[in-house]
């Protein structure tokens, strides 16, 4: 009987260790699969979307999403500006006065992006129709006029040429695609910077923040020119250009007793660094 019962323990000791190593099997499929989600991990500006469909900000998620790319270094490819000459001729491309563009000529020049370079660097020879790449530090601006219209303008600071420029554009084209790591067309980031900004500028936003000042500029003569209040802190400031006259003192009583003020308006530009919205209501 005893020899029985060991026979028994030993079958149920077997099972036992196969179906742990079944187990094993299991958990490694699914170790893969995790592996392979993180390769495929979302890009770093995946939540700017999300954020830019909110109505409401506070003044935090109003600087990502205004600034996300700002001082972000990025390697870019275009084509040497050359206003006048068709394809296959040659130009000069002297530095820190010739900019990039994403058509071979001017005829098809849809943006223009200065690049700034790090040192003086001897002039280059290039062909219309090259393609070329640097690498540098993104400064990007942004204003609403009536009078010249709404403007993007890119700039590349501290730039420096690379070698192998390959990325003629189409690879990027939304904020999901941009991977600093890789080269980006200009174009390519021209356009998805624009398009944001210009969503963003045709809706009504709220800027919710602790208030920081008002700020009143007037003419020579005494006229009222802006009304700007400032909400948030100084790494995160939102400037809103007021409609009309606000009450500073009741501003400052909402700072005191700890609570935010929240004004409605348009996105309309990037100022001194910081977000701006116009045509400012207390809410």
């Amino acid at each position: 009987m005893k020899k029985h019962l060991k026979i028994m323990s030993l079958v149920i000791a077997f099972a036992l260790l196969a179906t742990s190593c079944g187990g094993d099997e299991n958990d490694n499929t699914g170790m893969d699969a995790t592996t392979n989600g993180e390769e495929m991990a979302q890009s770093e500006f995946a939540d700017i979307a999300d954020l830019s469909g909110q109505k409401t900000f506070t003044t935090e998620e109003f600087n990502r999403v205004i600034l996300f790319l700002e001082e972000r270094e990025v390697i870019l490819t275009g084509y040497p500006n050359a206003y006048r000459l068709g394809e296959g001729e040659e130009t000069e491309f002297i530095p820190n006065r010739t900019e990039m563009i994403d058509g071979i000529d001017n005829s098809v020049d849809n943006c223009s992006i200065r690049i700034k370079f790090k040192n003086e660097e001897e002039t280059k020879m290039m062909h219309i129709g090259d393609l070329f790449g640097v690498k540098g530090t993104l400064s990007i601006s942004y204003s609403v006029s009536q009078k010249w219209g709404n403007t993007t303008a890119i700039q590349v600071k501290d730039a420096e040429f690379i070698d192998d420029a390959e990325q003629k554009g189409g690879a990027a084209a939304s904020f999901e695609d941009i991977d600093l790591e890789e080269q980006i067309f200009c174009g390519d980031l021209f356009a998805i910077i624009d398009k944001h900004y210009e969503t963003l500028s045709k809706k009504k936003v709220e800027i919710s923040g602790r208030y920081l000042s008002t700020t009143t500029s007037k003419s020579n003569d005494g006229e009222i020119l802006e009304i700007r209040v400032d909400l948030g802190d100084y790494d995160n400031k939102v400037g809103c250009e007021m409609k009309e006259e606000t009450d500073s003192e009741s501003l400052s009583a909402k700072r005191q007793a700890g609570k935010n003020v929240v004004i409605e308006g348009k996105f309309s530009g990037i100022t001194f660094g910081n977000p701006r919205v116009s045509g400012g209501v207390v809410k």
